[in-house]
């Protein structure tokens, strides 16, 4: 059996090194990421999620706090205010032209979201899809689903639970 060579032995180290600072690095990208995953203003009161929308009953916050929190949110996500205001506007990412030509393989989404005061001091907001996805075939169809469902739990996940 050959013996490992001294500066075999040093690239074995280094590898370990490496691999140590890159798990390192990553704990610290991980950490830093939940510290900037945005937290609503306001208290759940009452949620319906369903597969392609979703509603939250807030209070604690009023709808102008609640619509740029939820406008910071998806700048964050890559989603730009395309018509509307943060009250009632519609979200989108992606080229219009990208999903005519490639449908179902391009990354083109639009959202409803409004937000809007309810009386006593509950604030609603909705989110439903503004596409259906079947311009991109059952793929792009699949992929809506499969994006409305991130959004609607990332938006979940960033409300604090009363």
């Amino acid at each position: 059996m050959e013996t490992p060579s001294p500066s075999m032995h040093k690239h074995s180290e280094q590898g370990l090194l490496l691999n140590n600072y890159m798990g390192r690095l990553f704990n610290i990208v991980g950490r830093l990421l939940k510290q900037l995953m945005p937290m609503f203003t306001g208290l759940l009161k009452e949620s319906k999620l369903e597969a392609a929308s979703g509603t939250w009953k807030l209070i604690g916050t009023d709808a102008n706090t609640l619509a740029v929190d939820v406008a910071g949110l998806m700048e964050v996500q890559n989603y730009g205010l395309e018509s509307g205001t943060p009250l009632a506007g519609v979200y989108g990412t992606g080229k219009a032209v990208g999903w005519l030509l490639w449908g179902g393989l391009s990354n083109r989404y639009k959202y409803n979201i409004s937000v809007s005061d309810v009386g006593s001091g509950e604030v609603v907001l909705a989110l439903k899809s503004a596409m259906r996805g079947w311009t991109g075939g059952v793929m792009g169809a699949l992929k809506l689903k499969k994006e409305t469902k991130r959004l609607i739990a990332l938006i979940d996940h960033s409300i604090a639970k009363a």
